[in-house]
């Protein structure tokens, strides 16, 4: 009797194990294919600015729904989201003269997912897009060597764009706040980490009051009729013109790049005073100028000297050699 109770028993274990292990198997989420990769991948990537219908935002961003920008062998669409496009654009008749951030830190396979998914839906021609059509388009330049990166800066690592930025040589914490009426909120605390980032990572390209400088201006009569998403996806994805893609590098948390996107769009901060006091304030003197020389303290050929001039201007380098 106690033989039966135990192979009863063991019956009734092996009995649940294997239905508990056919359970697993059939339950088991089977691997996503080309067109569910490529929705999540449009969703993830594209969707902020194309909108979820694809119809984009018209005079702003073109519409991929119906888009006689997409012709077969979609060489030209897959050049297009390795490498950006800015400039002038005509799509179904209607003019375009924006920004498309490069989007080569995404792989081959993604961007073929994402492009054959977009060419099988909202009445576009059909097709399949191949990794291997990707990595020819994509070929071996910069942006294959450091994916991350896409053609901002040819030949700059992520590490020399992450630690060897372009800041500003004021403090944030000294720059008024400015609010400007028509533009997106920010609480006090969001404003100070805009201005904290802005003069640490931006200010030295763009400009303190955001005029421009090696950057484009980003002025409130810009910034605000390009609007919040397109600001959002130009910090995240940077540009082809060399704006860091600040967001994909994962140098940017999406808050962040949220609140610089609505901070843009206020007028910039006032700077701090930095007059004649606050200049000699900042001098150090080692030879005061009643103890400096009269005369030369050589014999050498003042004829024949060699000199060179350095000029420093944060983002830019100039030698002037006479």
């Amino acid at each position: 009797m106690r033989h039966l109770l135990q192979l009863t028993l063991w019956f009734l274990i092996a009995l649940t194990t294997s239905q508990a292990a056919f359970a697993d198997i059939s339950q088991e989420r089977p691997p996503k294919g080309t067109m569910e990769n490529g929705k999540a991948g449009f969703l993830a990537n594209c969707v902020a600015c194309h909108q979820s219908d694809g119809k984009g935002m018209k005079g702003v961003f073109p519409p991929l729904a119906g888009s006689d920008f997409l012709k077969p062998p979609y060489t030209e669409a897959i050049d297009v989201v390795i490498n950006g496009k800015s400039g002038r654009l005509m799509v179904n008749g209607v003019e375009y003269n924006n920004l498309m951030p490069a989007m080569s830190h995404l792989t081959d396979d993604d961007i073929a997912d994402i492009l054959s998914w977009i060419v099988n839906s909202w009445g576009n021609p059909g097709g399949t897009i191949t990794a291997g059509q990707v990595k020819q388009v994509r070929g071996t330049d910069v942006a294959k060597r450091d994916p991350a990166q896409g053609q901002t800066h040819p030949d700059t690592s992520q590490a020399e764009m992450k630690y060897k930025g372009a800041p500003s040589v004021l403090e944030s914490a000294q720059a008024k706040i400015v609010r400007s009426p028509g533009a997106p909120d920010l609480t006090n605390k969001e404003f100070e980490v805009a201005k904290q980032i802005f003069f640490e990572r931006c200010a030295g390209c763009h400009g303190v009051l955001r005029k421009g400088a090696t950057g484009k201006p980003l002025t409130p009569d810009i910034t605000r009729v390009k609007g919040t998403d397109y600001l959002k996806a130009l910090i995240n994805y940077g540009s082809p013109a060399g704006m860091p893609n600040w967001g994909t590098s994962n140098e940017l948390s999406a808050k962040e790049i949220d609140i610089m996107a609505r901070y843009l769009q206020h007028e910039p901060p006032e700077p701090p005073e930095f007059g004649m006091p606050e200049m000699k304030g900042t001098w150090k003197v080692h030879v005061p100028v009643n103890e400096r020389p009269k005369k030369p303290m050589h014999s050498l050929n003042i004829e024949n000297f060699f000199k060179k001039t350095f000029l420093v201007v944060p983002g830019l380098f100039i030698i002037f050699i006479s």
